[in-house]
This record gives structure tokens, sequence and C-alpha cells, in this order.
């Protein structure tokens, strides 16, 4: 079964395609790094970070300047499928994280 969102295919038979076996790992280990940012929990509910961090992907708008930071006003809500953000060819995202000084 296909991975969605997962372009362009491979063709491994194909002698234009050289370098499929490295595309292959490539897109394993960007897999693996997603799932392991999926999968980021602090299981300690004693601890003083529980709860404390708050990390989201929103993309940024066209003219947005390379050199400066955005503000949070300036961060696009980006699509999501279910919890999963997608991030379009097009589109340049950046992570946000927040520090949270009350439980959530």
């Amino acid at each position: 079964m296909p991975i969605e969102n997962i372009h362009p295919p491979l063709k491994i038979e194909s002698a234009a395609n050289t370098d499929a076996a490295e595309c292959v790992v490539k897109r394993v280990v960007h897999l693996a790094n997603y799932n392991n940012i999926q999968d980021q929990d602090n299981p300690d509910s004693i601890s003083y970070l529980s709860g404390k961090l708050l990390i989201d992907l929103f993309g940024l708008p066209e003219n947005y300047d390379p050199t400066k930071i955005p503000r949070p006003d300036q961060l696009l809500q980006l699509e999501t499928k279910g919890n999963i953000k997608i991030v379009k060819k097009t589109e340049t995202s950046v992570t946000y994280t927040k520090y949270i000084t009350q439980s959530i």
C-alpha cells in the first residue's frame, strides 16, 4: 500500500533514475524523523515541564523576509487531515514553540 504524499514515485529499475536507492534512504530517514516528532511526550506527570511546552507547525506568507523572525500574527494555519498538518511543496513552514506558564 503506497504512503500518501510521498512524491514523485520512484522507478527503481529505470536506468534514468540512478539515485533511486539514495532517494529511498532519504525518504525512510525523513519518515523516521517525522514519526519521532509525532511521538514526543513527557510521561513524567510530576515534572515541572509537564504540559509547559507547546510546539506547532505553521505556514509563512509568500512575502515573508527570511532575515527576520516572523511574529506570531504573521503565521498561517496549514491544511490539516485529522491531526496531521499538510505542507504543500509550494509552502514554507516553520515550527512555533511557546512556553506555557499555567497548566493546560
